[in-house]
Parts: structure tokens; sequence; C-alpha cells
């Protein structure tokens, strides 16, 4: 049997046996286990409103940020792509 995170398995020893007792555990979910998909429609939406206005960045823009991260003259991000 291989290992899964979800179920629990408990020993008991006594002088003379050892009893391997298993009992599913609850699954916690993670972050990313709840989907909101009202939530991922809307982004969707404000997405595809941005692409059609124009509102985008190049990636040559991007890729030149990107090429300060971890130099001395490291840049925030240009404030006009949060406008």
């Amino acid at each position: 049997m291989g290992f899964d995170p979800h179920h629990g398995f408990s020993i008991t020893c006594t002088s003379r046996t050892a009893v391997l007792e298993y009992s599913p555990m609850k699954h916690e979910p993670a972050i990313f286990d709840v989907v909101d998909e009202a939530a991922d429609a809307r982004r969707a939406a404000e997405a595809l409103a941005d692409v059609a206005a124009g509102r985008l960045i190049s990636n040559d823009e991007v890729c030149a940020w990107l090429g300060t991260w971890g130099t001395p003259d490291e840049q925030p991000a240009p404030a006009a792509w949060f406008e």
C-alpha cells in the first residue's frame, strides 16, 4: 500500500502484541482546492476587457524589467502598469 496523507495509521502495543489500526482522516482542503467559479469568470472577463481596450504590457517591457532583478540596479514594476 502506498502512502496517502489523507489516511491515518496508529500502532497500539502491549507486552505481547502490536496492533496496526487504520482510520480515514478528515481531508482538509488546501488553498488551491477551493474553486470560486464566479470569481474566476469575473477575472477572465476583466482580462478580456483589458485586452480589448489595448491595456497590455509588451513582452519586451516585462523582460527588460525582469532583467534588473538581482542586479544592483533592480527596478520596481513601473507604476503605469497598475493604472
